[in-house]
């Protein structure tokens, strides 16, 4: 997929609960489109907080405060990289729903093309994929997708995924919603 120097950069946001492989889709997204930037909160926080990538942080990163200064920064890079005329491709829970709305405004601000993206995932899914993560930016665990899935009660408007297909399937669907 080619982009027109005439048209809007994309602001492409991979959201779901923890272990539906949002780091990969994006991660893969940034392959496939040209002059594209992958941001992914998990690494974000932990140049915050000043540590390598797999090193588990402690509960006091997971404040609201220090979420807020993940969101600030992410944010930071985004109007940096749309400015330059740059895809971006934010993975992140996207949960709770407000965090969903704020990052299709944070499209609107900075006048980029937006698309929301979740995967989805059965709990049982969910809890073997983040039981087996080895050397992994994120410190989530079964505890915390158990968290996401109970304070998250709204129901999402982007379109879903489903996040068991093959990792060709699923490239697919994503590249399919966003030439849409």
């Amino acid at each position: 997929m080619t982009r027109a120097s005439e048209e809007k950069p994309f602001l492409i946001a991979i959201g779901g609960f923890s272990g539906s492989g949002k780091t990969s889709v994006a991660a893969a997204l940034q392959k496939n489109l040209p002059d594209t930037v992958h941001l992914d909160s998990d690494r974000t926080r932990k140049r915050i907080f000043g540590v390598a990538e797999t090193m588990p942080l402690p509960p006091d990163a997971y404040t609201p405060e220090a979420t807020r200064g993940v969101i600030a920064e992410t944010e930071r890079q985004v109007k940096e990289h749309i400015a330059t005329g740059r895809n971006v491709v934010i993975s992140a829970t996207f949960t709770p729903a407000p965090s969903r709305v704020a990052v299709e405004a944070l499209a609107h601000a900075v006048e980029a093309r937006f698309v929301g993206i979740w995967l989805q995932a059965d709990l049982s899914v969910l809890f073997v994929r983040v039981k087996k993560r080895v050397g992994d930016a994120s410190d989530a665990g079964v505890e915390v997708v158990k968290s996401q899935m109970e304070n998250e009660t709204e129901t999402v408007a982007w379109p879903m995924v489903d996040a068991t297909l093959a990792p060709e399937a699923i490239m697919a669907a994503v590249l399919r919603m966003i030439e849409g």
